[in-house]
């Protein structure tokens, strides 16, 4: 059996007539998982090398040999009349393989020992002491005790959630129980940069989160002529000062990874006007949202997974008469392909954004490709993708920059928009290349190199786009 206390993970032999153990094996970094006996030997999985693959120890002379070496992982073994049966981890999912033992199947491998570490607690008391000795000489600002608890910078981090690009500074103090995010994003409906300050506390099971946002808008609205050339712009000041509670839920881990999310927010809006908005300068809402996840694992060199559910949703309104409702919905369904490292996607939003006077809520919606936003009170997106790979040139600049994966993307855009009694439909399709660039060995990024026919309102809109634009960073 596998045991894992504070000296690290053991191989353990139970001796039931003796009433004893024996330590076969140990090791302090290294995981060991679903050991399997069959005569002299006992297999077993391991990540050694860090990837999971199956290993056999000798029990003649406690050698230990690597048997499989998947690029994925090899997963859970088992032995039936002399023939070796894993897990196998690839482009396809888990498949069932099967070696016989009478091939020389191994090489020998080393794993490491244990080592004598002290224990957490052990640890921190040598600290305590250590800071209490008055012959040390400690500077407050920097290494005092509580400062460190407190507090711990670990850097910077770009957002990109179109319509809002952005940078924050994240802290994170030594109990990963508190963050707190300096940020500025600029939102690209509205042309907008904001300014926000946020802490999260996480000691319970529930997130407690608050935070101020500072925003100077520039709000359209359309005119009694009720077209687009009729726009009224107001400019004005933002300030929102929220707090709330946050559930993060897994629900299911196997093959499919289901997540629920939920966020509860009260926020409070002050507003410093050049022009009459015909809205309080102050008032207050509530802020609901929710979002539920269930994707199938997908192999690495499936470019989406190959079924899953993704949904998002936002409701926000004003605890007054003379405040707006602002309702979100949007989602994505992933099937496979016609090959199994391709994926066919379908995307949808609705936005019902109220407007009370000329104030409304900051836009989440996404206009088709190739369209500039124009803003609608309310909104519908149905999009259908297909997308592949189609290289893999492997080509990194040390440090700085590599290229993981190139992929194609044919899409088709169908939109809606309607402000007041005018409406606008959206329609465009085209093909985009996709690179998987990697930076500074830390963030992976998509970058759009887009080619957009746009069917609608050729006068206002160009019938050609070529455009470059940023998915995703995690």
């Amino acid at each position: 059996m596998i045991t894992i206390d504070e000296e690290g993970n053991q191989l353990l032999k139970l001796d039931i007539d003796q009433n004893s153990w024996e330590e076969l094996l140990n090791t302090y970094t290294v995981n060991l998982s679903k050991p399997f006996p069959y005569e002299d030997d006992i297999y077993f999985s391991s990540g050694l090398t860090g990837i999971e693959n199956i290993y056999k120890l000798d029990l003649t002379n406690r050698q230990v040999e690597q048997i499989s070496n998947a690029r994925f992982g090899a997963f859970d073994p088992a032995v039936y009349e002399d023939t070796l049966y894993f897990s196998n981890y690839d482009v396809n999912g888990y498949e069932i393989w099967k070696t016989p033992l009478k091939e020389k199947l191994g090489r020998p491998v080393t794993f490491p020992k244990k080592v004598n570490r002290p224990s957490k607690a052990e640890y921190d008391k040598a600290y305590v002491r250590q800071l209490l000795d008055s012959s040390i000489s400690i500077k407050p600002k920097y290494n005092s005790f509580f400062w460190n608890k407190l507090i711990h910078s670990y850097g910077w981090f770009p957002l990109v959630f179109p319509p809002e690009l952005g940078i924050e500074l994240n802290t994170l103090n030594l109990e990963r129980s508190f963050k707190s995010t300096i940020g500025v994003n600029y939102n690209l409906n509205e042309k907008i940069v904001q300014t926000n300050i946020r802490g999260s506390y996480a000691k319970f099971f529930t997130i407690l989160n608050a935070g101020v946002q500072i925003q100077s808008r520039n709000i359209d609205q359309p005119g009694q002529v009720y077209d687009i050339d009729s726009l009224l712009e107001q400019d004005f000041k933002e300030t929102i000062f929220g707090a709330g509670i946050e559930l993060p839920l897994r629900l299911t881990q196997g093959i499919y990874h289901a997540n629920l999310n939920i966020k509860l927010d009260f926020n409070h809006h002050q507003i410093e006007e050049n022009k009459p908005l015909a809205v309080p300068y102050s008032f207050d809402v509530l802020n609901v949202s929710a979002t539920f996840s269930r994707l199938r694992q997908a192999a690495r060199r499936q470019v989406k997974p190959p079924f899953g559910q993704y949904i998002n949703a936002h409701y926000k309104k004003g605890l007054d008469a003379a405040s707006p409702a602002q309702f979100f919905l949007w989602g994505q369904l992933f099937f496979p392909g016609f090959y199994k490292t391709h994926s066919l996607y379908f995307r949808g939003s609705y936005e019902n954004n109220e407007v009370i006077g000329r104030y409304r809520y900051l836009s989440l919606f996404r206009s088709s490709r190739g369209y500039v936003y124009y803003p609608f009170r309310e909104s519908y997106l149905i999009s259908v993708n297909y997308e592949l790979p189609i290289a893999y040139p492997d080509f990194y600049i040390r440090g700085f920059l590599g290229v993981g994966r190139i992929r194609f993307n044919g899409f088709f855009d169908y939109a809606k928009g309607q402000a007041n009694d005018w409406m606008q439909l959206q329609r465009s399709y085209g093909g985009e290349f996709i690179f998987d660039l990697r930076l500074f060995r830390a963030f992976n990024m998509d970058v759009k190199l887009q080619f957009i026919k746009v069917q609608d309102h050729p006068g206002s809109q160009r019938p050609f786009v070529f455009g470059i634009a940023v998915e995703t960073f995690e």
